[in-house]
This record gives structure tokens, C-alpha cells and sequence, in this order.
């Protein structure tokens, strides 16, 4: 395997963690909608609090998930500039 093809595999790496953020943000969304609703329809239920929380919960989830596809990314791109050399 050459330099080139090194760039190329790290690259294609790179486009499949930034599908995996884009999915990320949208089931964020999705989690912050169903937080929202079960607030809004149930707020003075238990059960609503907790379905509330819950989806909070799992939305900080998938923000910890974002930052670490936001740290392979990076060091992924900082690495193909340094084979680039």
C-alpha cells in the first residue's frame, strides 16, 4: 500500500464518521422533541418526567458521541496532511 492509498482509505474514514455525526445530530433532535412533547402532553405525570429526563439524558449522550467524532475527524485530517508531506 502506497502513501496515496493510505490518503485515500483515511479519507473515506473520515466521510464515515462525518455520516455518523450528521446521524448523531438528528437523533439529538429527535431526543430534544421527544423531551419537549413528553414535557409539554405529560409534564405532571412521573412518567413524563421521566420519559423528560430520560431523553435529556440520552441527547447528552449523543453530544459526547458528536465530540468524539469531532476529535477523530480532526486527528484524522491532521493526519493526512502529515502523509501529504
Amino acid at each position: 500500500m502506497n502513501i496515496d492509498q493510505i490518503v485515500g482509505e483515511m479519507k473515506k474514514i473520515d466521510a464515515l464518521v462525518s455520516d455518523h455525526q450528521d446521524s448523531m445530530t438528528r437523533i439529538g433532535q429527535m431526543l430534544s422533541e421527544i423531551a419537549s412533547e413528553a414535557r409539554f402532553s405529560f409534564g405532571d405525570q412521573q412518567a413524563g418526567q421521566d420519559l423528560a429526563f430520560t431523553a435529556n439524558s440520552a441527547m447528552q449522550l449523543c453530544n459526547r458521541a458528536q465530540s468524539s467524532f469531532n476529535s477523530v475527524r480532526t486527528e484524522t485530517k491532521d493526519y493526512i496532511c502529515q502523509l501529504k508531506k
